[in-house]
């Protein structure tokens, strides 16, 4: 069924972003929507930055998604887990090599997930801030994308190319 976007269809979409932006004091902001693979709507607001000489916010503007980030990675080491491949209380310690095993010490996947894992993570060390499942703590997706989850993807019914 093939139905017609009216011209407007998105015009409180459109109103809405432009409020966001206005009341982050955001300096630029998108609207792009897709349906079957094509562009029914795309709406650009502002520059990249609020400096002199700023690009001005257009179709290949690139914006940082870091909130998007925690749902992807966690979806992958749900979907990782549904199908046996890791376990929610496997420890840290078994898949990040580069962190002192000590201080990882009884710290699970559960616990990062579920963002307490009571550690501070600075470039290449790792320690304590507070005991383990006590308090919460930031959002940290950049620690579960280490989890090799390639040999998930290598061996899944949902690779994308099986």
């Amino acid at each position: 069924m093939n139905k017609t976007l009216k011209k407007d269809a998105f015009k409180d979409l459109t109103t809405y972003t432009e409020k966001v932006q206005r009341d982050m004091k955001a300096s630029g902001s998108a609207v792009v929507i897709m349906k079957d693979n094509k562009i029914v709507y795309e709406w650009y607001s502002g520059e990249h930055h609020f400096e002199r000489g700023a690009k001005k916010i257009n179709y290949d503007s690139r914006f940082n998604v870091y909130s998007v980030r925690v749902t992807y990675v966690g979806l992958a080491i749900a979907i990782a887990i549904n199908e046996g491949l890791l376990n929610l209380d496997d420890r840290l310690s078994d898949y990040l090599n580069e962190y002192n095993k000590e201080t990882l010490g009884e710290t699970t996947i559960r616990h990062l997930l579920t963002r307490c894992t009571g550690l501070k993570f600075e470039n290449s060390k790792v320690y304590r801030a507070f005991d383990l499942g006590t308090d919460m703590e930031g959002k940290k997706p950049e620690i579960l994308a280490k989890i090799p989850i390639q040999s998930y993807w290598q061996n899944s019914k949902r690779h994308p190319l099986k």
